[in-house]
């Protein structure tokens, strides 16, 4: 993994000291980032998976407010470089030391969709980036009922045969949820059937 400059910003004086320079170089390491990745992964905040890590190495200092704070803005730095983006902050840490809560990454490139069911036509299916679904109107198929949530482009394709994800994005973006109509259900303890699927456009005048 490439080595970069730390862009102290308002953290300058920090960073100038030891305890700033030794923890960069420690983010930076290549068996950190692993272990920030791995955390990611597993959908947990990226320092959740050197908590430990950071108390062996340097101790209560990094219990300190300002340095946490530090940290947080080193691994962002770190994960972004790697290829990340946030996925949500604020989130709750299980550990609960040094940090109680942090920023959650995701993949570049990644995608989380949330699946709601008509309560007319299971087979029609309404895609919401959000659990709330706030933006979902009510269609000829009938109201929604949330369903679950897939991750992943391979998962969205198997599962449900949703091929033009990308098209299913844009369709989001443009009015806040999008329509797959499935030509069978999947049924539960039996292989899927490989039937394709047709992505049905996104009624925008609901």
């Amino acid at each position: 993994m490439d080595t970069f400059d730390y862009d102290a910003q308002g953290f300058d004086r920090v960073f100038k000291t030891e305890l700033g320079q030794n923890l960069w170089s420690y983010l930076t390491s290549s068996e950190t980032r692993i272990r920030m990745q791995t955390a990611t992964a597993l959908g947990r905040p990226a320092v959740e998976g050197i908590e430990e890590q950071l108390l062996e190495q340097f101790g209560s200092t990094v219990q300190n407010d300002r340095i946490k704070q530090m940290i947080g803005h080193m691994v962002r730095q770190i994960m972004e470089r790697d290829g990340y983006v946030i996925d949500a902050q604020n989130v709750k840490v299980t550990n609960g030391a040094p940090f109680v809560r942090a920023t959650r990454y995701r993949a570049r490139g990644f995608v989380r969709l949330h699946v709601w069911r008509s309560l007319e036509d299971p087979r029609f299916l309404a895609l919401t980036l959000d659990r709330k679904g706030a933006q979902l109107e009510r269609t000829d198929s009938g109201h929604w009922r949330y369903w679950k949530t897939i991750e992943g482009r391979l998962r969205l394709a198997v599962s449900m045969g949703l091929t033009e994800i990308d098209a299913t994005l844009g369709a989001i973006e443009k009015d806040g949820y999008a329509t797959h109509c499935l030509d069978r259900m999947m049924r539960t303890g039996r292989e899927s059937d490989q039937t394709p699927t047709r992505l049905a456009e996104s009624d925008s005048n609901s």
